[in-house]
């Protein structure tokens, strides 16, 4: 391959640059080549001692990303000012919908550890209450023993689900609050870059 094909492709492989950039591209490796045939080498070894040629446009698309125009920010700009009571109306929608769920959720597991406490008070109060029933009426004593050692099995059970639950959700929350703060984090620091 000689120079000018060498150019040739290499400018249709970086043709997504801006004219000048591309320009700035081709020069340099134009420079590159005509300074080491002066110096004595050969033109196709020189070509081929520059590299992979699809190599150095990765390489130059790389240090030169292509740049918005400034009348593509100011198009996108009104887009965002023009669009704000749409976008903003339906993120804050989003955003209250997200809020209500993680209440219902919380709202539910305090639901769920007071019947745990009220199960495990049943227990308690219809265990210890069991003895009066017994010299009154037996079969009753034994019945409401039998129902207070039930609802005493069920509480101590449903708290091991409760209390897995509770892990669970703080666990979520605790992701989400990392994630929200990443999210914060990288808006901050391109603002002040």
């Amino acid at each position: 391959m000689n120079k000018q094909q060498f150019l040739n492709k290499l400018g249709s492989l970086i043709a997504v640059l801006p004219l000048s950039e591309r320009s700035k591209a081709l020069q340099f490796y134009a420079e590159i080549i005509d300074d080491r045939v002066e110096a004595g080498e050969k033109e196709e070894e020189v070509i081929a001692g520059l590299g992979d040629i699809n190599e150095l446009a990765r390489k130059i698309l790389a240090e030169n990303p292509p740049r918005r125009s400034t009348a593509s920010k100011v198009w996108i700009t009104i887009a965002l000012i023009l669009g704000s009571p749409l976008w903003l109306s339906l993120g804050l929608t989003v955003a209250i919908l997200i809020l209500s769920l993680y209440i219902v959720a919380w709202s539910v597991l305090i639901s769920l550890y007071a019947v745990v406490l009220s199960l495990l008070i049943i227990f308690v109060v219809g265990f210890f209450s069991t003895f009066f029933f017994l010299f009154h009426s037996p079969l009753a004593g034994f019945f409401q023993i039998g129902a207070s050692l039930f609802c005493g099995g069920l509480g101590i059970f449903a708290a091991f689900g409760v209390v897995a639950l509770t892990k669970l959700l703080i666990k979520a929350t605790s992701k989400l609050g990392s994630k929200l703060v990443g999210v914060w984090n990288r808006r901050v620091v391109r603002r002040h870059e």
